[in-house]
């Protein structure tokens, strides 16, 4: 069953789909934002591991097909990821890790692959919008949505998810992500602009409560319990105990009203 919710944002749809792709992993969802496609899929092993730390890996790759092009030359072969995809698998991976909860030590892949490039739309702030949605809809105790935007600036107004040609006439080119209480991770790069506005511009940008007032939270509620049919599984910190699923997707559709 395929479920779909599609909003307007920054001028163009932002649509997230759960069903139709990687139905054997945990959590998956599939990401539109224009002609942009992002897969996020997520999983988790049964068992803890024997590591000193949480091993959480975040693939963030891009082929040339999703720009419809072949590679030719001597190297027809797209080898390990560049350098574009590894620091944007650690802008997903930065703001959500500290979300875990303390002593989870099960081995934890997010996996995000880009599908659709319309050259306009960059896919890093939408892989962690839909690895979010992968991890909250999963058995993994991940229970806080995340969500990020890119933010320019373009002859002293704010731009909310620039495109590339915008970008290119920007003095500032940040990322913000964060919770519906707190910032996680901010990013990026600019040409002397004013310090204290730019923090003002990235805190309205995820903690503005009425920037989409006209979601109806009752209504995604309904649509995502009726997808929903794996038990959310609860961490007290020595194991994975309980059901919690109709709490979480209230979380979850609670922040989607909220921004």
């Amino acid at each position: 069953m395929i479920q779909r919710i599609e909003h307007q944002f920054a001028g163009r749809t932002l649509s997230l789909e759960i069903g139709r792709m990687a139905k054997l992993a945990q959590g998956s969802c599939l990401v539109q934002y224009g002609d942009t496609v992002v897969l996020c899929a997520a999983t988790v092993r049964d068992g803890p591991t024997h590591l000193p730390f949480f091993p959480l890996t975040v693939e963030y790759r891009e082929k040339t097909y999703a720009a419809g092009k072949i590679p030719g030359g001597f190297f027809k072969r797209e080898g390990q990821p560049g350098e574009k995809e590894i620091l944007s698998a650690r802008m997903i991976d930065r703001p959500i890790r500290p979300l875990f909860p303390d002593g989870f030590m099960h081995e934890t892949q997010l996996a995000c692959f880009i599908l659709s490039a319309d050259q306009e739309n960059d896919a890093d702030v939408l892989a962690l919008l839909g690895s979010s949605v992968a991890l909250n809809m999963s058995k993994i105790p991940f229970n806080t949505p995340v969500a990020s935007v890119r933010v320019g600036r373009i002859k002293d107004t704010w731009v909310l998810n620039p495109t590339f040609q915008q970008l290119e006439y920007s003095d500032a080119d940040i990322v913000v992500s964060g919770t519906s209480d707190a910032i996680t991770m901010v990013e990026g790069g600019s040409i002397e602009v004013n310090g204290q506005g730019t923090l003002l511009t990235t805190e309205s940008c995820l903690l503005n409560p009425n920037r989409n007032p006209n979601l109806n939270k009752e209504e995604i509620g309904r649509r995502l319990r009726e997808f929903l049919g794996v038990t959310h599984i609860l961490w007290l910190g020595n194991g994975i105990v309980g059901d919690d699923t109709d709490g979480h997707i209230d979380d979850l559709t609670r922040f989607v009203n909220e921004h």
